[in-house]
C-alpha cells in the first residue's frame, strides 16, 4: 500500500535478520539497524519523515524507555507528521498472557516463555505521548492491539 501510494519507505529494526528478510522482499528500500531507543540520537534522521509506522514492537519496550522512544519519534518526524503505533493488549485472543499465565514482574511487565512484554496503561501512554508533543488523532482496539495514530504538533508549545 505504501509503494502504490508513491511514498518513499525507510526501514529500521534492531534485528539484522529481520532487515535482511525485508531487503529480500523489497531491495529498493533502504534499511538501517537501530533500536527504537536510539532514534532520538540519530542526527542523520532528524526531521526526515512525514510519517512513521511502529507495529508490533512497543510491547518490547520497558516503561523506563517509552519516553525515550517517543522522543525519538518526535526527533525523526517533521512538524505535523504522523506516527502510527500498536500497543499489544494483555489477555487477548492473540495469545498475550493473562495475569495467571506468566511471571508478572511489576504492574504491566511480564516474562512469558523467556520473552519480555510490557502492557502499559492508557493513562501512562497518553502522558508519554503528550510529553513527546504527540497528540492522539485516532485510536481503536482490535486484533489484540490498541492502535494509535498520533500527530506531532506543528510548532513550538
Amino acid at each position: 500500500m505504501l509503494f502504490s501510494s508513491g511514498r518513499q519507505v525507510y526501514g529500521i529494526d534492531q534485528s539484522e535478520g529481520m532487515l535482511a528478510r525485508a531487503s529480500e522482499k523489497y531491495p529498493e528500500v533502504p534499511v538501517q539497524a537501530m533500536a527504537l531507543q536510539e532514534l532520538r540520537g540519530a542526527a542523520e534522521l532528524a526531521g526526515r519523515f512525514s510519517g512513521l509506522l511502529c507495529a508490533d514492537a512497543m510491547e518490547n519496550v520497558g516503561p523506563e524507555d517509552w519516553p525515550a522512544v517517543l522522543d525519538g519519534f518526535r526527533a525523526v518526524l517533521r512538524p505535523g507528521g504522523h506516527a502510527y503505533l500498536s500497543v499489544e493488549l494483555p489477555g487477548t485472543t492473540d495469545g498475550a498472557p493473562r495475569q495467571g499465565d506468566a511471571a508478572w514482574l511489576v504492574d504491566g511487565e511480564v516474562i512469558e516463555d523467556g520473552a519480555y512484554h510490557y502492557y502499559p496503561s492508557r493513562q501512562a501512554v497518553d502522558g508519554w505521548l503528550a510529553g513527546a508533543g504527540l497528540g492522539v488523532v485516532s485510536e481503536r482496539t482490535g486484533d489484540g492491539y490498541w492502535h494509535i495514530l498520533a500527530r506531532l504538533k506543528a510548532g513550538p508549545g
